[in-house]
């Protein structure tokens, strides 16, 4: 999976829409758009660390919310959700006598939804049965932000001896452990591809994944999204609490009250008796990023040829690091003082809201995971100084080529 995206999409992690047929000019006069279309998409996320029972959670949750204020929405939800590696199915919640069912579209047996040519045509399916002004997505899985999946295919033989040494009956504390295999991990690109080839660009799409407030993800997607919602960090496994926020996820959005809101769940959240009071989350207006990139370009080319990244905040707990605090990367690499203060202001624009605990839990240290803390939250990682096996073709990114003239000096990582 990849919350590749993979979504398990790790980090993924993918979903939806396509091209409106009420936007042709010879469709009938008298089709009824609705305001905007949710996509949920449920992926399958691999034999080991399911998340299938935690999405069901999920989907119960979004249940309860639209059943406690559903008769004031203007907005329909569609979910594709994968039941095996095979099998999937589509569905619309609706609301019938002040109760959520479940209303089936369509069912899919053998559709492969890591390439852009599935993941259109699941999107093109919800906009023939929900056409809408607008369309936003909700994705589910294990995230890996931008990492490629070959790439990890080549490298996840750590990961393959934590889960060994976690036992066979691990059920994992975030959603970062997933699939490992091609067939169940979405690379980044591919999922906006697929989604541009859709034809349309979502309002916003949320990642109920690890690690997808990345800024080589985002820059990914900033032609297929208008805002990005996701994590810096590993996310706990119950994901989202959409009992709680899908109501400002839906008509008028509230972007703030979406971040808050999580936070507030999360500081009380408990699993098997055991706190774990762990979560961070940030929105991205992706029409800011080709201004931050600008920055990054002149930053890097001014760059130390060997400044010291020891003390730059990371967000995982890989070993070298892989996920850096991007604003708190640049505070390191960059003496320009005026250059600086332009980063910071657009870095203020381009993540709008964030918000985060004091502290960060990662699954990748241990049997038991381990806590960090955090200093400093811009609410996007970066993997420009990262020496991680995972970050060996980071230079193939947009990202990077869009923020490097010539061969960016190497930093001096001990992470």
């Amino acid at each position: 999976m990849k919350r590749f995206l993979y979504i398990s999409i790790f980090p993924l992690i993918l979903v939806c829409v396509m091209m409106l047929a009420s936007c042709s000019s010879d469709e009938p006069d008298d089709i009824k758009l609705t305001e905007r279309t949710v996509v949920v998409f449920m992926p399958w996320t691999g034999n080991s660390g399911n998340l299938i029972s935690f999405f069901k959670t999920n989907i119960a949750d979004m249940k309860a919310a639209l059943e406690q204020y559903g008769n004031k929405r203007t907005d329909r939800i569609v979910v594709y959700m994968a039941e095996s590696a095979t099998n999937s199915r589509m569905f619309e919640l609706v609301l019938e006598n002040g109760k959520c069912e479940e209303k089936p579209i369509k069912t899919y047996s053998g559709i492969d939804v890591t390439t852009p040519v599935g993941i259109t045509s699941v999107l093109g399916d919800v906009a023939d049965y929900a056409p809408a002004k607008k369309f936003a997505m909700i994705v589910g899985g294990h995230g890996m932000g931008w990492v490629r999946t070959a790439t990890y295919a080549r490298s996840s033989a750590k990961l393959h001896a934590l889960m060994r040494m976690k036992g066979e009956d691990y059920v994992p504390l975030t959603r970062f452990f997933g699939g490992y295999t091609d067939g169940t991990m979405i690379d980044i690109s591919d999922f906006a591809q697929g989604i541009r080839n859709a034809g349309i660009k979502m309002e916003y799409i949320l990642f109920d994944d690890c690690y997808m407030s990345n800024v080589e993800a985002a820059f990914d997607l900033k032609d297929a999204t208008d805002y990005l919602i996701a994590c810096p960090a590993e996310m706990m496994n119950y994901g989202m609490p959409y009992r709680n926020i899908l109501k400002y996820l839906m008509g008028t959005l509230d972007y703030s009250a979406v971040c808050s809101e999580l936070i507030s769940f999360y500081n009380s959240y408990t699993y098997g008796g055991k706190k774990y009071p762990y979560a961070t989350i940030a929105v991205t207006d992706c029409s800011q990023l080709d201004a931050i990139a600008s920055l990054m370009r002149q930053i890097n080319d001014a760059a130390d040829v060997e400044a010291d990244a020891d003390g730059v905040q990371v967000f995982d707990g890989y070993s070298p690091s892989l996920f850096y605090d991007l604003g708190d990367y640049v505070r390191h690499i960059c003496h320009d003082e005026t250059l600086l203060a332009a980063f910071r202001q657009q870095m203020a624009a381009a993540v709008p809201y964030k918000d985060n605990t004091p502290y960060y839990f990662t699954s990748l240290v241990g049997v038991n995971g381990a806590v960090r803390k955090i200093t400093e939250f811009s609410g996007l990682t970066v993997s420009d100084p990262s020496l991680n096996p995972y970050a060996n073709d980071k230079r193939t990114t947009a990202w990077w080529k869009a923020t490097h003239k010539t061969e960016h000096k190497n930093m001096i990582n001990r992470n």
